[in-house]
């Protein structure tokens, strides 16, 4: 029998074999890790724009528009960026992203 976790402020969390990851919402915090991320796996600036974005939570259209690229190029800059990370799609970004600290 798995033992029910207390209340979490507001909700309950009961989670089996998982990893749970607390981040601060601290931009310098968040600016290093991307920076580390960059160097890990040799993004290139303008990827490292892309990833920000994305795990901001902006779409391929919404990215276009705020770096002036078009929609198509926003999505080769993310299979590039796929492949460094050794990840398939956009859901696996975050996950990719927290597990490189």
């Amino acid at each position: 029998m798995v033992p029910v976790p207390p209340r979490l402020r507001g909700g309950e969390a009961i989670l089996r074999d998982a990893h749970i990851f607390v981040l601060r919402k601290e931009q310098h915090d968040f600016r290093s890790r991307l920076d580390r991320l960059a160097r890990l796996y040799g993004l290139t600036e303008r990827q490292k724009q892309i990833v920000q974005l994305s795990l901001e939570g902006h779409h391929n259209a919404s990215i276009a528009r705020q770096l002036d690229l078009s929609i198509g190029g926003v999505k080769n800059h993310k299979l590039r960026i796929y492949d460094k990370l050794d990840i398939t799609s956009e859901r696996e970004l975050l996950p990719a992203f927290l597990m490189s600290l």
